[in-house]
């Protein structure tokens, strides 16, 4: 296996079977709409299985806390998870040092051009109108992930932090001036999605970002 100090990203199908969960989070999903408890199983089930792997322990061993609506944590020691879904996917994400992750799919339907005006910076909006208007949609939605990504690495809430997070130098940084933070940021084009990574700049590996594509 690969070094620990990694960030790992999984890309998983929401038609996949479902995985092993705990009891409490099959109790869980009971509360929930059909919709909503099949992504939550699926997101906990597909968690527990890829770091058993990492752990070599079993799946239902895995310290996860994974409250609907809250940030995901992993207990004991296990380092930090970090989830994100879209329409037709679900990514996760584990990193020895706290990230934040987030998907979108590239064809969202989106009016993107109001969005933009009440929550990205100026210096944002004029490199996004620099590009044709198919172009601007794609290139809104990568500082969007982004931006999510880096709430989630906050632990924020979308609705109060998304216009406190600027995204600058070729979508490599995410600078917030309010809490003095700077990320590493890194955008990954893959198929029909927008991957946004987060992470501190203390990951010592050339190529940080490890990735594997189950969503086939």
């Amino acid at each position: 296996m690969q070094s620990l100090n990694n960030i790992w990203l999984w890309l998983f199908s929401k038609k996949g079977r479902l995985e092993q969960i705990t009891s409490d989070e099959i109790e869980m999903s009971k509360k929930m709409s059909p919709i909503r408890a099949d992504e939550y199983k699926k997101a906990r089930g597909y968690t527990r299985k890829v770091l058993s792997k990492i752990f070599k322990i079993n799946p239902l061993e895995i310290p996860l806390n994974a409250m609907p609506g809250k940030p995901p944590e992993l207990l004991g020691n296990k380092g930090f998870i970090s989830l994100s879904h879209c329409e037709d996917a679900i990514l996760i994400g584990w990193s020895p040092r706290k990230l934040g992750i987030d998907i979108e799919r590239k064809d969202r339907n989106i009016n993107f051009y109001n969005l933009m005006k009440k929550y990205y910076f100026p210096r944002e909006i004029k490199k996004i109108n620099n590009f044709n208007y198919e172009n601007q949609k794609l290139e809104f939605i990568k500082y969007w992930v982004l931006k999510e990504a880096a709430i989630k690495w906050q632990r924020g809430n979308i609705n109060k932090d998304i216009k406190n997070w600027e995204i600058k130098n070729n979508n490599k940084k995410a600078l917030n001036l309010s809490l003095k933070l700077s990320l590493k940021t890194q955008v990954i084009d893959y198929k029909f999605w927008y991957l946004g990574i987060t992470y501190e700049n203390v990951l010592n590996v050339k190529d940080p970002i490890l990735f594997k594509d189950f969503s086939i």
